[in-house]
């Protein structure tokens, strides 16, 4: 399987970002069916999860530090995982981030079987989101002169 290779923050428009979240996945499903796999996209994924979140400053003008494309993937992935606290305020979304992101980091063979199941929900959603986002900037670009 291809492997994602970046330390990077992360960002809706990375390309690397619907193949970490959907390899995350794959990952968190091989757990949950007892197959032995190393889990490295859970741990890509959750250090750029804190990354991205890590040292924003406490109170409203963090608001202005995350990305709004970025901060729309991750809620609606958080929405469509169902996660069991709502994701209103930039402030909630850097609160789960750090949580899932601890989560993942502390995720193997042995881990909580529902811990699991809203992780790999999250990253399935992420993935897909991330990837519709990506098709959806692509599809605004300049349109080819022959295509006219």
């Amino acid at each position: 399987m291809a492997e994602v290779a970046t330390e990077e923050n992360l960002r809706a428009l990375d390309p690397n970002l619907p193949l970490l979240a959907s390899q995350a996945a794959i990952e968190l499903d091989a757990l949950l069916c007892n197959v032995g796999t190393e889990p490295r996209a859970i741990k890509k994924l959750a250090l750029w999860l804190t990354s991205s979140f890590q040292g924003l400053p406490e109170g409203p003008e963090h608001n202005f530090l995350v990305d709004p494309p970025t901060e729309s993937l991750l809620t609606r992935a958080f929405q469509q995982a169902q996660w069991a606290i709502p994701v209103r305020t930039v402030t909630d979304l850097s609160a789960e981030a750090s949580k899932l992101a601890n989560s993942l980091r502390d995720i193997n063979a042995d881990s909580d079987h529902n811990k699991m199941v809203v992780a790999r929900a999250f990253c399935a959603a992420l993935a897909e989101s991330a990837a519709l986002y990506l098709h959806s900037q692509y599809l605004q670009g300049p349109i080819h002169p022959f295509r006219r």
